[in-house]
């Protein structure tokens, strides 16, 4: 492919990715003998990885992604949230990935790039929350006719709220919510001696 061009750029599109080209620059003027070629070897990026699934629980996250479109040497994966930066590089074999021993309800930004000799592709990217742990130790602080006081220790990790639900027992018939922001609850209009 020649382009002519009067200007000190010129943009070549549609190159196979992750491919070595030679590219050759020389300058020409009516009636005179052209300049000798300035000659360079340049290499395109890889293409970048096409999208990421991911599985998750309360600490860990598995990704995987499809087979790159082009030739590489391999991968270049990280993840990262406010406590936490971490990069792994990654044969070009490897199609799965999993962060283990993360924190719960967090949230956590994962890249992954795709490199071929000193070439990287853009970064795909994937933001991602992990779980967050449930509450324990419930306990009953206090009982009124129509009240109940309670109180759980916290899990750790992130969490914005907690949901209490309750029903009569014996009845089964509707479920009732309570949304709390801390560890500490008052129920309120309950039905008096019903399990």
């Amino acid at each position: 492919m020649v382009q002519k061009v009067f200007q000190e750029a010129a943009t070549f599109s549609n190159l196979d990715p992750a491919t070595v080209y030679t590219f050759s620059i020389r300058t020409e003027k009516e009636g005179f003998k052209d300049s000798p070629p300035y000659i360079k070897e340049i290499q395109t990026a890889p293409s970048a990885v096409e999208f990421l699934n991911h599985s998750r629980n309360s600490n860990a996250v598995t990704v995987s992604w499809p087979s790159a479109r082009s030739l590489l040497d391999g991968y270049i994966i990280s993840i990262s949230s406010e406590i936490l930066m971490k990069e792994e590089i990654l044969p070009s074999t490897k199609r799965t990935f999993s962060f283990n021993s993360l924190s719960p309800g967090t949230d956590f930004l994962i890249s992954i790039i795709a490199t071929k000799g000193l070439k990287r592709s853009h970064p795909t990217v994937l933001m991602v929350s992990t779980y967050p742990d449930p509450p324990s130790d419930l306990l009953i602080l206090g009982q009124e006719e129509h009240t109940i006081y309670l109180s759980w220790k916290l899990p750790q990790g992130g969490f914005e709220r907690f949901q209490i639900s309750y029903y009569v027992t014996s009845r089964k018939e509707k479920l009732f919510k309570v949304i709390v922001y801390s560890n500490k609850a008052k129920v309120k209009n309950l039905t008096p001696a019903y399990l």
